[in-house]
């Protein structure tokens, strides 16, 4: 089966981020330290070649993969656009030393952080492949990537560095994938009739084992799956609504030890991506937004970036936080 749930909200989602604006709880922008917004920003930005502002390379780095054409670089501190890439990915995934790897639809490609030509390139197996998601390997730097191709849902790994993938069928339709910080791999998906279900393969282990989720509720249609240094966390989505679920994992089953949910009109939400005490989370399509919340509190959100000052909405098919190499 061809990626059901990916294929039912991915693809129409829409995002971009630019001044901060809110009410409340919320902390509103103030825009005199951010990075430059000039005429000549403008005119890099409606090219449709890559650009990066020589600033972004010292700084926290949003990557927001995909609108059918680009993705976008985004200043963690300010919000303000400081890059594009030419590359249309389905997700985006990162790792320790700042790389950023875009899942386009064929491949994956690898970026030094605030750079804008790909320093290696992951070729999927298989005919016509299609990613959904990646994940990097915290212990050994490998990439995992959700697929499909050639009639099948597919994980492939690939070593650091690039070289031929292992490949690994999980028995369900896979979706997304995140690797805790031992190393050991998990991915979501859809099963008999849609139901979730969560497949683990361990660190150096050779199958996926499947992890019961029993009859427990996660919120909607299974979407992100990440570290959250003490928890995996599975986002439920539904059309208007998104649900982190901390899971205890024990064997072959999965509790729910924790809820995260949020106090706003997500609609059209997407992946979130956690970062220590925050979680990223993107929403709307009209008009689109990035919030910031309080983790795992959720609640209000405590500031949200908006997309008004670009010009043009962007859809968002999946965000990474790339941190700024060690100066």
């Amino acid at each position: 089966m061809r990626a059901s749930g990916f294929g039912r909200y991915a693809l129409s989602a829409f995002v971009a981020v630019a001044i901060l604006a809110g009410c409340g709880a919320q902390s509103q922008v103030t825009t005199p330290d951010a990075m430059p917004q000039t005429s000549a920003l403008a005119m890099h930005a409606d090219s449709g070649k890559s650009w990066m502002l020589p600033e972004a390379k010292n700084e926290d780095l949003i990557y927001a993969a995909g609108d059918g054409t680009q993705s976008y670089v985004i200043s963690y501190r300010s919000g303000a656009l400081v890059g594009t890439i030419d590359t249309w990915a389905q997700s985006a995934c990162s790792d320790s030393e700042g790389d950023v790897y875009l899942a386009a639809p064929s491949n994956v490609l690898e970026y030094a952080h605030g750079g804008t030509v790909p320093i290696e390139t992951f070729n999927l197996p298989g005919t016509d492949p299609e990613t959904v998601d990646c994940a990097v390997d915290p212990t050994s730097g490998n990439i995992a990537v959700t697929f499909f191709a050639s009639s099948k849902e597919s994980v492939a790994i690939f070593p650091s560095g690039g070289g031929n993938p292992a490949v690994y069928y999980p028995d369900f339709d896979s979706q997304f994938c995140g690797y805790d910080s031992s190393g050991d791999l998990f991915v979501d998906g859809f099963g008999a009739h849609g139901a979730p279900e969560l497949g683990e393969l361990p660190s150096g282990g050779s199958t996926f084992s499947d992890i019961s989720l029993g009859n427990q509720n996660i919120g909607g249609d299974v979407w992100s799956i990440q570290w959250d240094g003490k928890y995996m966390v599975l986002e439920g989505i539904t059309n208007a609504s998104a649900t982190l679920n901390r899971l205890a994992i024990s064997g072959s089953s999965a509790t729910i030890v924790g809820q995260t949910t949020f106090n706003a009109d997500t609609h059209h939400v997407r992946g979130s991506w956690i970062r220590g005490g925050s979680v990223l989370l993107p929403w709307g399509s009209r008009h689109p937004r990035l919030g910031f919340w309080r983790y795992p509190s959720g609640g209000k959100a405590t500031k949200v970036f908006t997309g008004k000052r670009f010009g043009r909405i962007s859809s968002l098919n999946g965000l990474t936080v790339s941190i700024a190499p060690s100066r």
